[in-house]
C-alpha cells in the first residue's frame, strides 16, 4: 500500500492483495498516518484497527463534504450516489446486508471493500443507497468516468 491522500479516499493503495502492507508514503499520506498515530514504516503491516481508522477518517471527510451541501435548502432534495469501484462495492454490499463480500482484506490491492463497509455504516452517506441506484456503475475513478463517459 502506498500512503497518499485525496479528499474522500483512504490514504493507502495498492498493496499485495490480501495484505495491509505499507509500500510507500507521500508527504500528505505520511501526515494523515501521523494524525491518526499510525507508524508509517515502509514494509510494515497495518493492523485491522489502523485500516478501520484510515477508512473512518475518509468517511468523516465525505460526511463533512455532504453535510455542507445537504444543509443548503436548494440541495436538500439531492440524492447521494456512488460510482467507480467503491460505488459498485457499496451497492453489492447493500444487497448482502452490508457484508464485506471480498475474499479477504484488500482483495483488489486497495481498501475499496473496507471503505465501502464504512460508508454503508454512515447514516449520512448511505441514506439513499437502498432507494436509489445508478443504472450504470463504472469501475473507474470518478474523474475518469466523467471525462470518458459523458454524453454531450
Amino acid at each position: 500500500m502506498c500512503a497518499t491522500s485525496a479528499p474522500g479516499t483512504c490514504a493507502l493503495y495498492p498493496a499485495p492483495p490480501g495484505t495491509y502492507r505499507l509500500i510507500g508514503t507521500s508527504p500528505i499520506g505520511s501526515a494523515q498516518l501521523a494524525s491518526l498515530r499510525i507508524h508509517s514504516a515502509i514494509g510494515r503491516e497495518l493492523s485491522d484497527s489502523e485500516v478501520a481508522a484510515l477508512c473512518q477518517a475518509a468517511v468523516v471527510e465525505l460526511e463533512d463534504l455532504v453535510s455542507q451541501h445537504i444543509d443548503r435548502a436548494a440541495l436538500g432534495d439531492a440524492v447521494i450516489v456512488f460510482s467507480g469501484g467503491v460505488g459498485e462495492l457499496i451497492y453489492q454490499q447493500s444487497q448482502h446486508g452490508g457484508e464485506h463480500a471480498q475474499s479477504g482484506p484488500t482483495a483488489f490491492g486497495d481498501l475499496g471493500g473496507e471503505l465501502a463497509t464504512q460508508i454503508l455504516a454512515s447514516t449520512i452517506l448511505s441514506r439513499d443507497v437502498a432507494t436509489f441506484r445508478p443504472q450504470t456503475l463504472g469501475r473507474t475513478t470518478v474523474c475518469g468516468l466523467v471525462l470518458h463517459n459523458v454524453d454531450a
